[in-house]
């Protein structure tokens, strides 16, 4: 009888000890990185060989279902915000694919090593905004000004609107008169608005440039790219 209890002990920790492998094992493989220009990100394994002629094939009108019938499921992804599949190839590097959105259209591939871009295997097509998603997309970055300028004053920390992030409430388009409510330097404020290209978008940024001056000199500035009313790039100098 304490011959069999001690079998069954003995297998209920074999197997208590198995699963526990069989989870880390299952963890370790998960957790795996790689670093693709310059960031590291999750990586899978798949015994495969690819090399950059396998991506040759595919241009702006192929979809992400195809990409995987042809080659396979990602590595991982780059990116947060946008759909940045990266696939290994056999010589040690990265093909990076840009998605207009998750399942959809290529809207450029490229190459690149652990630390860099190395060349475009095809060129970034960028949309163009139209008109309407040009004047929302304005009016919509105005109405932070106010925040940019009060945390280049030092007076307030701005929580920009960044996708799956947190936000500050717009504290409203710049003028003279708001501003006396908070301060009263005498301070000169420059700002710009322009449409242009970017490379990490899939679309068409406006780019905001805001300058402050006191006393005839540059005091702070910002530059900040709005993508879909969202923040994806900013660079503030106080």
């Amino acid at each position: 009888m304490m011959k069999s209890i001690r079998i069954i002990a003995k297998l209920i920790l074999l197997f208590s000890v198995g699963g526990f492998l069989l989870i880390y094992l299952f963890a370790v493989r998960n957790n795996d990185t790689r670093m693709v220009a310059g960031y590291k990100y999750e990586y899978s394994d798949y015994k495969r060989r690819l090399t950059v002629d396998d991506f040759q094939q595919f241009g702006y009108e192929t979809i992400y279902s195809e990409v995987v019938e042809t080659v396979g499921e990602e590595n991982g992804e780059i990116g947060e915000n946008y759909f940045y599949p990266y696939y290994e190839l056999c010589d040690g590097t990265y093909v990076i694919i840009y998605f207009n959105y998750w399942g959809g259209s290529i809207a450029g591939i490229s190459v690149a090593d652990k630390k860099e871009i190395l060349y475009s295997l095809l060129p970034r097509k960028v949309p163009c905004k139209n008109e309407e998603e040009r004047e929302r997309e304005l009016l919509c970055a105005k109405q932070y000004e106010m925040n940019i300028i009060m945390e280049l004053l030092g007076m307030e920390k701005w929580e920009k609107p960044e996708v799956l992030g947190n936000l500050d409430d717009p504290m409203g388009a710049y003028s003279e008169e708001t501003l006396k409510r908070y301060t009263d330097m005498d301070l000169y404020i420059e700002i710009d608005y322009k449409f242009e290209d970017y490379e990490d978008s899939n679309d068409e940024p406006l780019f905001q440039s805001i300058i402050i001056y006191q006393n005839g000199k540059q005091c702070g500035a910002a530059l900040v790219a709005w993508n879909c009313c969202y923040v994806i790039d900013s660079e503030l100098i106080q």
